[in-house]
């Protein structure tokens, strides 16, 4: 089922974090329209948007205390400045401000249940919302309606909620502690609808049926992808999926060698690569696991036993590993490498080659290492 054929009754039913604030926004009072007004307006600073939002962050957090908390029919019998009430302050600077301004604060709160409910304050910040949102994330840990209602219900509401955006740049669907599992069709509906604009994107989703993320959002502007609890196959060789992919990390994921090695040559720009608890797919009775990237700074790689793991990064700055069982691991470099750090690791032989000129900091402890060259290099 393809986002065309998604159920009616999806855009239908009420979210329900907005039943207590679905209201319209009366007409401007006299309030509004004075402060709307004059050289001291925030509409003569429309033009710079952007650099007014950390002044706006606050600002606006202040005004929503004061708008929510101050029943607009009922004034403070202190007034301030011409007449004008806390209240009216309050609803008078969320009024002014541009919507970029407004996107840029909705898309800062981040927890999808906190931006619905902030854009419900009036038409405008509903507006800004459905417009200029750049960053949502859906995570039971943010709300645990989503893991209480289910996966049907969750899958209605978020589809609701991605779908009156436009133009997101950041997605973060943590939901595998939902305990249903969600459609296969609904997931791949919602990474349709937002892969085209998407530059960061946090994926965690247990569904029936698989979920081919590589296909569905490789060859767009992907810079962060972020993947855990799925599994990973037929990567095609020789085919840069992922051309602006800078960031790349794999947690809980189940991969073959062969296809690890594939995935990391087809972003040519990666900087950061991270390996957490990673399921090896057995080919052969001992697993070999080659990596080479020639723009990969940072390295990061825990929980994960292999028997040799070979890593080719010439501008390699940063290397980590953290409670790992390896035969061996070698890095062949090119004497770039500034900090070392090892956690918990048992290696029986650790290369990181001759070169290291350059280190700053070796950071070391719970280690078991019986190689020379470990010695000889601290």
């Amino acid at each position: 089922m393809g986002i065309g054929t998604m159920p009616p009754e999806i855009f239908q039913n009420r979210l329900p974090w907005r039943d207590d604030l679905d209201r319209a926004a009366g007409p401007p009072s006299e309030a509004e329209r004075a402060f709307s007004r004059g050289p001291h307006s925030l509409e003569s600073w429309q033009d710079s948007p952007d650099d007014l939002t950390d002044l706006m962050v606050v600002v606006v957090v202040v005004a929503l205390l004061l708008a929510h908390c101050l029943d607009r029919s009922n004034r403070f019998d202190r007034r301030v400045g011409l007449g004008i009430s806390f209240g009216d302050c309050a609803f008078l600077i969320m009024e002014s401000l541009p919507l970029e301004v407004i996107g840029n604060v909705l898309s800062r709160l981040g927890a999808a249940r906190d931006v619905v409910v902030a854009s419900a304050t009036c038409r405008k910040w509903l507006e800004a919302r459905r417009k200029h949102l750049r960053s949502l994330s859906f995570r039971v840990s943010d709300w645990s309606g989503y893991r209480d209602n289910g996966s049907s219900q969750a899958g209605i509401w978020i589809t609701q909620t991605i779908f009156q955006t436009a133009g997101l740049r950041s997605l973060s669907l943590r939901l595998d502690e939902v305990d249903e599992e969600f459609s296969a069709s609904a997931v791949v509906a919602w990474l349709l609808y937002t892969r085209e604009t998407l530059r960061s994107l946090d994926y965690s989703v247990r569904t029936i049926g698989d979920v081919n993320i590589l296909e569905i959002c490789g060859r767009q502007k992907l810079e962060i992808l972020d993947l855990s609890h799925s599994s990973i196959s037929g990567v095609e060789p020789n085919y840069y999926r992922f051309a602006g992919l800078k960031s790349l990390s794999l947690s809980y994921v189940s991969i073959s060698a062969l296809d690890l090695s594939l995935l990391v040559s087809t972003c040519p720009k990666l900087e950061k690569l991270d390996l957490i608890s990673l399921v090896i797919a057995l080919s052969d009775a001992q697993v070999t696991v080659e990596v080479s990237s020639v723009m990969l700074r940072r390295f990061y790689i825990e929980a994960t036993s292999l028997d040799k793991f070979v890593l080719e990064a010439d501008s390699i700055e940063s290397l980590h590993l953290k409670s790992c069982s390896l035969e061996l691991f070698e890095l062949i470099g090119k004497g770039t490498l500034k900090h070392f750090k090892i956690d918990d690791v048992s290696i029986l032989h650790l290369d990181i080659g001759d070169s290291v000129d350059n280190l700053d900091i070796v950071d070391v402890k719970d280690f078991t290492i019986t190689s020379p060259k470990f010695f000889q290099m601290i």
